[in-house]
């Protein structure tokens, strides 16, 4: 606030939550001008860091490394979160959750799993992704097939598949998924569902930000699944 309220101009970013639910880095630069009167203004550009746009170079305005690690407004996350669940059905909610989480930890697509069926392939419950999402329906596992890759905290991640045995690697390369990051949910009082997240094309450093928002998400997700 002291800087907005200086006399030097200032550069700042940060995360604008859209009608669709999705999120937008955009950076601001703007100068505090007072007046004479009553009334003071503050004169500002604003313009949206579209990352993807190779072309378009922001020079020293934009650090990307403190954008790909920054925290997550879980204030903003929570007040969007419930709004969509008060306002859709089950299937939609879960949906648009994925897709807001999405949107606003910059990864590719996620979906839930059912483990509750022992022995048999776990069905898509529910998904959203950016793109294709046909690989959904080959990732073909049983529960037993999954239940010694999660920690204590039901967790299973992995940020670079690379650093996988060759087996899964070259499975899951020819998917394109170079990421992941899955969370148990529990219904019931036992672990029911699995929330997976993916990246595809490009690793992704899965932050304690992001494993805070991803836990949050399945926590929510475990409400509209209880019903």
């Amino acid at each position: 606030m002291a800087t907005h309220c200086g006399s030097e101009p200032y550069t700042i970013n940060y995360r604008l939550l859209r009608k669709d639910g999705t999120a937008v880095w955009v950076l601001e630069r703007g100068q505090f001008t007072p007046t004479d009167g009553d009334d003071d203004y503050f004169i500002c550009t604003i313009a949206p860091l579209m990352q993807e746009q190779e072309s378009f170079n922001y020079g020293t305005l934009v650090n990307y490394d403190d954008i790909a690690s920054a925290q997550i407004p879980m204030d903003l996350y929570f007040k969007a979160a419930l709004d969509i669940i008060e306002q859709n059905d089950k299937q939609t909610a879960m949906e648009k959750l994925m897709k807001l989480c999405c949107s606003m930890a910059q990864i590719s697509g996620a979906f839930i799993k059912d483990i509750r069926r022992s022995g048999e392939f776990m069905p898509v419950v529910a998904k959203y992704f950016n793109g294709s999402d046909e690989f959904t329906s080959l990732l073909k596992c049983t529960p037993e097939d999954i239940v010694n890759r999660f920690n204590s905290q039901g967790l299973n991640q992995c940020s670079n598949t690379v650093l996988l045995p060759k087996v899964y690697k070259d499975k899951l390369d020819a998917l394109d998924v170079k990421a992941y990051l899955s969370k148990t949910i529990r219904t019931g009082g036992s672990d029911s569902y699995v929330l997976t997240f993916v990246s595809l094309g490009t690793p992704h450093n899965w932050t304690d930000s992001d494993k805070d928002f991803i836990t949050q998400t399945a926590r929510l997700l475990a409400l509209l699944l209880d019903k």
